[in-house]
């Protein structure tokens, strides 16, 4: 009878266990089951998202020089301009009254943005990836995104929550091999007409920042989805 008891006993204690994490895990708006390190995740990661969407959608991701070098050898600077990952930035006159467009002293950076015309030049590797990488952080982080915003209002599993510090690192590091932008055809050498060819210099504008930002902020959501991790 005794032996009989102890195991109505255990059963009782495990179904109430078992009741005990399912009341756990009900669902409350905001109740921050995790504490307040998932509402903190939840800034972050929504501040990283913003950020490097307006980052790669910008004409301005970095600010071009460029050298022109002449079939005779002649060498001379070039029209400078800013370009994005999608656009470039159009140009405008300083003064519309007097302005030569052949003249790069006499135009200024305007407000609009351009999208690179189809088959003017060669997308290379590095371009492309940069590209891919870039959406690819705004895809993954969204996702990332979501399940920090489901983690304030219920309880995430283990198993999510490791799955939450693997989608913000690959944001992290998908969002840093964007500047793969930096060695693609925009910041290299480009055969002009007439056999000229123009060798740019790039550094970064301010959609470059914003991307520099958005990786910070992505890694600091990342080290707070590790103590969620941590403390689970």
């Amino acid at each position: 009878l005794d032996e009989t008891h102890e195991v109505l006993v255990q059963d009782h204690v495990i179904v109430n266990d078992e009741e005990d994490e399912e009341e756990v895990r009900v669902f409350i708006c905001f109740s921050n089951p995790h504490g307040k390190i998932s509402f903190i995740v939840l800034v972050f990661c929504f501040a990283a998202w913003i950020t490097n969407i307006w980052s790669n959608q910008g004409c301005k991701f970095v600010s071009r020089t460029t050298i022109i070098t002449s079939p005779n050898g002649t060498i001379s600077p070039g029209p400078g301009m800013s370009a994005g990952m999608w656009a470039y930035n159009l140009r405008e006159c300083i003064d519309p009254n007097s302005c030569d467009f052949d003249n790069f002293n006499d135009l200024q950076e305007s407000e609009f943005c351009q999208p690179y015309p189809i088959g003017l030049i060669e997308i290379d590797a590095n371009t492309k990836a940069a590209r891919a990488f870039a959406s690819l952080a705004n895809f993954i982080g969204f996702i990332g995104l979501g399940l920090v915003l489901f983690s304030t209002s219920m309880k995430l599993r283990k198993q999510s929550c490791v799955a939450l510090f693997v989608v913000l690192f690959i944001s992290c590091l998908f969002g840093g091999l964007q500047f793969l932008f930096l060695h693609g055809i925009m910041c290299g050498r480009i055969e002009l007409v007439d056999g000229d060819m123009g060798d740019a210099t790039c550094t970064l504008s301010e959609n470059g920042y914003a991307a520099v930002a958005a990786v910070v902020l992505w890694f600091v959501a990342l080290v707070g989805s590790g103590v969620m991790l941590y403390t689970y």
